[in-house]
């Protein structure tokens, strides 16, 4: 937390509660797609018609308002299992099981994760192992695609922590594995269904992403490292 927002539980609200909004602003838009672009990042990721953003505040089926992560600063839903399309590139290591991988990146086709690669080949078979322990070979889908600007206060301390928690709320990342339900006010329709999710970062200042709505209009979301909504 930063003066900006306030001191104490009411700057941590007031922080909340801006998180919520954007969320609500970006279910709104119903978005047909993002297309994330950054150094080595070309993806194009397909949404399902009606899904939700969510992030910061949230309310329980029984009215209670709960913030589910602390710190946060993530915006996220779950894509289209079967509709992400090209290349990423992380921006942080992933620190995962005691174990550093450096340089994580691959390429999807149709939904699937069809090239991984990292510094060392230990570190990607690694990666690749967990991911492949889901059988039913949903691991190499998407569950999550959470978007993070440059005035995160967790990526303002320019420092990588080297846990997860604390990393994925530096910059904006995706997720392969288990989608989250709570994007899908009705059925389950194009989630990603997984005994495993691993995240990991891709974003950073240069990242740009761009919306596209269901009648095909291109939206800034995040532009010069800022939000756009």
């Amino acid at each position: 937390m930063t003066d900006e927002d306030g001191k104490g539980s009411r700057g941590w609200l007031e922080h909340v509660r801006a998180i919520a909004r954007r969320s609500a602003k970006l279910t709104r838009l119903d978005l047909a797609a993002l297309e994330l672009r950054g150094p080595g990042t070309e993806l194009n990721v397909k949404l399902t018609p009606g899904s939700r953003w969510l992030g910061g505040q949230e309310e329980t089926s029984s009215g209670v308002k709960i913030a589910p992560n602390m710190p946060t600063e993530e915006t996220f839903t779950s894509p289209d299992a079967a509709g992400t399309n090209g290349t990423f590139v992380c921006t942080f290591p992933l620190t995962f099981q005691g174990k550093r991988i450096d340089s994580l990146r691959g390429e999807f086709s149709n939904g699937r994760l069809v090239r991984l690669e990292a510094d060392d080949d230990e570190g990607r078979d690694f990666v690749a192992a967990y991911i492949d322990s889901d059988q039913t070979g949903n691991g190499r889908r998407l569950g999550e695609v959470a978007l993070v600007d440059a005035t995160s206060r967790i990526g303002e301390t320019r420092r990588t922590y080297f846990h997860t928690l604390l990393d994925e709320n530096a910059a904006a990342h995706i997720a392969f594995g288990a989608g989250f339900g709570g994007t899908r006010p009705k059925g389950k329709r194009g989630l990603n269904v997984s005994t495993v999710h691993l995240d990991v970062m891709i974003g950073g200042p240069e990242l740009e992403v761009t919306g596209v709505t269901q009648s095909g209009k291109r939206v800034p979301v995040i532009a010069d490292g800022l939000w756009q909504i």
